[in-house]
């Protein structure tokens, strides 16, 4: 839940108390479990109301609007925009229960700390899925590098062997394509596939480069809404979790995109 607070002015900008308000939510779609719960009916003496207000359970964006009856015509509602996520883990590489744990089977000994961006992503990718099944499957990045070890989930050089995935999931899931910009492909392209899948209701796990260009040092995340222009991603480098991308960031750029589906 998320907390939003109005302030009810009059012409001079002097804060009114006792008017009534309403909260409400909406978007363009049905609601779907998207709520607002007033925590009052009108403005307190400092001429504000406040409400918790909850989005949907899926990665849409929501309309949350309060609205003041007693109001001039003019300025009697403000309407303020909230993203919904699908529900997945976050998390996080530096997590002291797995961050010095060796990466994959072959030198160097990489740490999850510090390359694991794509095994937490697909940690978080598994987990949405286990969880939407009602599966008691459930994994994290310490058990999936194990499983993924075990099983070839990485190839020789302890990259993730994208299509093999599926196979650490249950229920089955297909994989779709893994798709990287080219001759062929543009960024425009990779945002339409994205799009086409988080609408309807499936993550994606994306890869940006860190520059230069053509570097080749991939960092991996999980887009699990769209808010904007920007995609909503689990993002494991960082102690929060998740955060807004933009895949046309500087220091970020999309170069890729692993899609699967149930």
């Amino acid at each position: 839940p998320n907390r939003l607070e109005v302030l009810v002015r009059d012409a001079s900008s002097a804060a009114i108390s006792s008017v009534p308000v309403t909260f409400s939510v909406s978007s363009p779609t049905p609601t779907l479990g998207a709520r607002a719960t007033p925590e009052s009916a009108q403005t307190n003496l400092d001429g504000t109301a406040g409400t918790v207000f909850k989005v949907g359970s899926l990665p849409l964006e929501y309309q949350v609007t309060c609205n003041c009856p007693s109001c001039g015509p003019v300025g009697s509602s403000v309407t303020f925009s909230a993203c919904g996520k699908l529900g997945t883990d976050e998390f996080r590489q530096g997590d002291v229960r797995w961050s010095t744990t060796t990466l994959g089977n072959h030198p160097p000994d990489n740490s999850i700390k510090k390359v694991g961006c794509a095994l937490s992503s697909v940690a978080n990718l598994i987990n949405f899925y286990n969880t939407a099944s009602s599966s008691p499957i459930r994994t994290d990045p310490f058990q999936l590098n194990e499983d993924m070890m075990e099983h070839g989930g990485y190839n020789d050089a302890d990259n993730v062997r994208w299509s093999e995935v599926v196979n650490f999931i249950e229920p089955e899931i297909t994989w779709i394509s893994d798709r990287e910009i080219g001759p062929e492909t543009n960024r425009v392209d990779l945002m339409s596939d994205i799009d086409t899948d988080v609408a309807q209701g499936y993550p994606v796990i994306v890869q940006g480069e860190r520059p230069p260009a053509g570097s080749g040092n991939y960092h991996f995340m999980l887009v699990v809404g769209r808010c904007g222009g920007q995609y909503i991603v689990a993002d494991p480098a960082l102690s929060t979790g998740r955060r807004l991308y933009d895949p046309n960031e500087i220091n970020l750029p999309l170069r890729g995109i692993h899609r699967y589906a149930p």
